[in-house]
């Protein structure tokens, strides 16, 4: 027979036993269900980022990338250079013939572009994501040439952005990404191999469409039909 003090000591040690085995499982558990968690919020992130000019941006150009970006499941958001609301070019809003179109039709994906304009990404903020985007378009614009370029006495220069541009669109295409841009976009662009295959440039701003399909087609990826509204979610393919 074990004496009762022997029997309270071995009670002792089985239940700190259980209680350190139920805390250790309930931590795992835990550290499993955030894992998830994370794989699953990283997953919705749309993986096209757009770069556009502050404090206004051309919209036709911005749209027509967005909306191959949708169509090819990635989904798209919206980054400037310090983040924050921006305004659409009005003229490239009356004006522009296919923003008059998509203005009768509702079309989700500008609306998207313009409802994302009230909240855009700062670019340094992509640097610190866990995961680079597979797709940095930068668009193009009036505004875009002032914010890659300075000019002085010394003559025509790369902003300190355009500088940060072309250390994030390396990042992003040593990581196995595509970077492109139209326009006065193209500035932010860095000077990579010409035999790149996933590096694309459109010298004009209506060449946004072609342009962003040639970066789908530089991933391999096939343009399916949208099914999201937002911007955000990835489309299915038709039946």
């Amino acid at each position: 027979m074990i004496p009762r003090k022997h029997f309270e000591v071995i009670i002792f040690i089985v239940s700190a036993f259980l209680l350190l085995y139920g805390i250790y499982t309930i931590c795992v558990q835990a550290s499993k269900w955030t894992e998830k968690r994370r794989t699953e919020e990283a997953a919705k992130q749309p993986k096209a980022v757009i770069v556009v000019s502050a404090p206004t941006f051309e919209v036709p150009c911005v749209a027509a990338a967005a909306a191959v970006f949708e169509q090819a499941g990635l989904g798209f958001r919206l980054a400037s250079s310090k983040g924050g609301r921006l305004e659409p070019d009005a003229d490239s809003l009356k004006e522009h013939p296919a923003a008059k179109a998509a203005e009768l039709r509702r079309d989700p994906t500008w609306l998207a572009v313009l409802k994302q304009a009230g909240s855009t990404v700062p670019v340094s903020r992509i640097f610190a994501a866990e995961r680079m985007p597979r797709i940095l378009f930068i668009a193009g614009g009036r505004n875009a040439l002032r914010e890659l370029r300075q000019t002085d006495l010394q003559g025509s220069s790369p902003t300190p952005f355009c500088d940060e541009m072309h250390r994030l669109c390396l990042a992003v295409h040593n990581g196995g990404g595509a970077i492109g841009a139209t326009g006065h976009g193209v500035r932010g662009l860095p000077a990579i191999p010409a035999d790149a295959k996933r590096r694309t440039a459109g010298n004009l701003d209506s060449s946004a469409e072609s342009t962003a399909k040639a970066l789908v087609a530089s991933l391999h990826l096939p343009l399916v039909a949208p099914t999201a509204t937002d911007g955000t979610k990835a489309a299915k393919k038709r039946d």
